[in-house]
């Protein structure tokens, strides 16, 4: 929602504009950047929604949440398969990668995510 005012905010959500408005006083400065203008609050525009804003409600990945979501994946393609030998490789994938243990797996993620991001 970069780019928007207090009062699309309260319009998308339904929330009242006092609401809203105590809200965003409340997430400034952390996680997003709020304008607070003269005048009613539904016009007071929010200009940026910070990294720490996504990580909160999960919208930017953690190395951690990578792994979960790929544990949960291979779980999940593991039981849906029908051909029992793709259900078997997926079955060893999932182990193999347990084997290797959470902290590595976050290490390995960690590592993925710096390089996708330039880092």
């Amino acid at each position: 929602m970069g780019g928007c005012s207090a009062g699309e905010v309260a319009e998308r959500t339904g929330l009242s504009i006092e609401d809203v408005r105590l809200g965003l006083i409340a997430l400034n400065g952390e996680f997003l950047d709020l304008h607070r203008t003269a005048g009613d609050p539904a016009g007071w525009p929010i200009t940026n929604i910070r990294p720490a804003a996504r990580r909160a409600v999960g919208q930017w990945p953690t190395p951690e949440s990578l792994v979960d979501q790929l544990l949960t994946a291979l779980e999940g393609l593991q039981e849906d398969a029908i051909d029992p030998a793709k259900k078997s490789r997926l079955a060893a994938a999932r182990r193999g990668l347990l084997e290797l243990g959470h902290s590595v797996l976050v290490e390995v993620a960690a590592k993925a995510l710096e390089h996708s991001i330039g880092m």
